[in-house]
């Protein structure tokens, strides 16, 4: 639903743009208003989202810490998170690599892949993945800022990529 909605918003905002031209060429300057603007439909989708409840299932970690990375992500994106009541499952494989020392800087690259699905009929509602590398003075800063990549990751995309998946 919330996918849908999604969608309603993304054409919204393109009938607000149009909605500007008509504006200038109408002679009443008023155009043909909408019946919902775009701020109420942000509002519904985050009320949609909120009633999604997902767990996490760790399919792959070479960190050892995914499990608590994609409760956040669920909280991130305004879902509950739920182990024992879930609707949707967060499939997460997370592979990194420790390259090591090169160049003065502690390296680690590899890459996040995520799979939300509906645990009922096991159809995938948003696939994505993303490339990581991190770098630092020592092992641990990289890690550090690995895992602050991966919660960047979380907090400024993951919520829109959930939403745009099968457009």
């Amino acid at each position: 639903k919330s996918q849908v909605l999604y969608r309603a918003g993304q054409a919204l905002r393109a009938r607000e743009m149009l909605q500007k031209d008509l504006q200038i060429v109408d002679r009443t300057g008023v155009g043909v208003p909408a019946s919902i603007t775009s701020k109420e439909l942000e509002v519904r989708i985050d009320a949609a989202l909120s009633k999604a409840k997902v767990k996490e299932v760790v399919l792959q970690d070479s960190l050892g810490d995914l499990d608590r990375l994609l409760q956040t992500a669920v909280a991130a994106a305004g879902m509950q998170y739920s182990a024992d009541q879930a609707v949707y499952a967060l499939q997460g494989k997370l592979n990194v690599q420790d390259v090591g020392w090169q160049d003065s800087w502690y390296w680690y690259r590899g890459s996040l892949q995520l799979t939300l699905s509906d645990i009922a009929t096991e159809k995938v509602r948003a696939s994505m993945q993303w490339p990581l590398k991190s770098s630092g003075q020592s092992q641990q800063q990289s890690r550090i800022r690995l895992e602050e990549e991966i919660l960047n990751l979380f907090n400024h995309k993951f919520k829109t990529e959930i939403l745009a998946f099968g457009k």
